[in-house]
Parts: C-alpha cells; structure tokens; sequence
C-alpha cells in the first residue's frame, strides 16, 4: 500500500525603513489521513486538524459564480480597469523588392 505524506511551509516578512510591519506563516503536514495546520498571523496563532472526510466537504463546495477578478476587485477595492486595445496593421500584399543595377564607370 502506497503511504503519503506532505508537508509545506510559507512565510512572509514585510519589512518598510528596516522595521518589520507585518508576519505570517503557515506550516501544513497531511500523512493521507489528516491534515495538521499551524498558521501565524499578526500576532495571533491558529491550530487547524482536518480528517480525509472535511477535506471533502471542504472541495465539494461550489465554485462562485462570480469570475476570480471581479472577486479581487471587490475584496481589494479596486476601481475596474479598462483594456486599451490596440490598432492593428493590415497587411497588404507584400512589395517586390527591385534591384540596382550596378553602374558602369
């Protein structure tokens, strides 16, 4: 029987004038059974055990209906930027190119 295991590790330090301003890290280990997460965030830490059975759960939720970057728009408030699109050239048939004669002296 094939046994796995995962584990994965994140962190981020965000660092203005030489002053950390903001801290976070998660740390995940799943033996295929059970998912164990420790996350750090702004002073707090949280401890999270999933079994196979809530990992399911959790998948089987419907996706929005919403597009992922109207989604981001609206969790950072970020006014809808327009496209610019660009003039496209037409090609015409393309030119012969003629030769010069070379000139006698």
């Amino acid at each position: 029987m094939n046994q796995v295991y995962i584990h994965g590790v994140d962190s981020v330090k965000r660092i203005v004038n030489g002053k950390v301003v903001d801290e976070a890290m998660v740390n995940a280990n799943y033996d295929g059974s059970n998912l164990d997460i420790q996350t750090y965030n702004k002073g707090k830490r949280q401890h999270i055990k999933l079994d196979n059975k809530d990992i399911m759960k959790l998948l089987s939720r419907p996706a929005s209906s919403m597009s992922l970057e109207k989604r981001l728009m609206q969790d950072f408030k970020v006014k809808s930027v327009m496209r610019k699109k660009t003039k496209s050239r037409k090609m015409g048939k393309k030119s012969k190119k003629t030769r010069r004669r070379k000139s006698k002296r």
